[in-house]
């Protein structure tokens, strides 16, 4: 029978896979860049590499939350600032209409411009992204407000949206409110923009001056809630742009951390290549230095 291979050449044969495979991972980083491939290149480090990698993932995740929240802050935030310039504009307008001098065809003039500014700030609360009515709550596939100008009286509709409940992850950890509802902003009891307008426009229409100098003055109070809304979306813009610098600041610390762990060092791995062709040769010429062995001495 044959006879297993001596402990010398057992030796020799691990000794020169070991070799090999040194040589072999070399090539590997040489061709890919990297320094792991597969589980086996370090498996003490692949855990470290794949929480990173996950929090990456993460991270890019949150900063597209928080991109499409900030288009709808700026959008609500610009919102909001024409909204208080439309009712400076008509309490000035208010004010013109209650004034000794105002005739009955200026009132008449000046409704219909108040008119038009009920229609305006009805469209910025009924203002979209992307489709979605962003001050609509959670149901922002339905307009905030209906609105009909065939309505003499009252052509600004209830409110059709939803509490506005979500929530944004902030890349810190912490979360926060990113919007509020076009009841809260335009039509909440005692400081309804909407029903301020439209009780001064009736008033202009009318010729009534008690009913016009009650829309003026509900329009300073609506003025003074609107801007405390505006005041609202200018926070959710500065905490949407931290959390977007959080992000970018993160994903550059993680990405370091991937490479250190993951990329190749080209120097070091052409000198293990090198190395090890040159310990493979050395061990093979040596190998081959050594009295031949016949087929014959294994026999039994």
């Amino acid at each position: 029978m044959i006879r297993s291979l001596s402990p010398a050449d057992d030796n020799f044969l691990r000794a020169l896979s070991l070799i090999q495979a040194r040589a072999e991972r070399a090539q590997r980083q040489l061709a890919t860049g990297l320094r792991i491939t597969q589980a086996s290149d370090d498996p003490d480090q692949l855990s470290n590499l794949m929480q990173a990698r996950f929090e990456i993932e993460q991270l890019g995740q949150i900063g597209m939350n928080l991109a499409r929240v900030k288009v709808e802050a700026d959008t609500g935030e610009q919102a909001l600032q024409s909204a208080v310039k439309f009712i400076d504009r008509a309490i000035v307008l208010g004010l013109q209409g209650a004034g000794g001098t105002a005739t009955d065809q200026m009132r008449s003039t000046l409704a219909i411009e108040v008119e038009g500014i009920l229609e305006q700030i009805t469209n910025l609360a009924n203002s979209k992204v992307e489709g979605r009515y962003i001050f609509s709550g959670d149901s922002d596939s339905t307009a905030a407000f209906p609105y009909d100008a065939s309505d003499p009286d009252n052509p600004v509709g209830g409110y059709q949206g939803t509490e506005a409940t979500r929530r944004l992850q902030h890349p810190a950890g912490t979360t926060f409110s990113t919007s509020k509802t076009g009841e809260e902003i335009f039509d909440p009891s005692g400081n309804s923009v909407l029903h301020a307008l439209n009780e001064l426009r009736k008033g202009l229409r009318d010729n009534d001056i008690a009913r016009i100098d009650a829309g003026v003055a509900e329009l300073r109070g609506a003025s003074t809630h609107v801007n405390r809304s505006l005041a609202f979306y200018g926070s959710v813009q500065n905490r949407v742009s931290d959390g977007i610098e959080y992000v970018n600041k993160m994903q550059l610390r993680l990405q370091a951390e991937v490479a250190g762990i993951q990329e190749a060092d080209i120097t070091e791995a052409i000198l293990e290549f090198q190395q090890a062709a040159f310990h493979q040769q050395a061990a093979l010429s040596s190998k081959g230095s050594l009295p031949k062995t016949s087929l014959f001495d294994y026999l039994g």
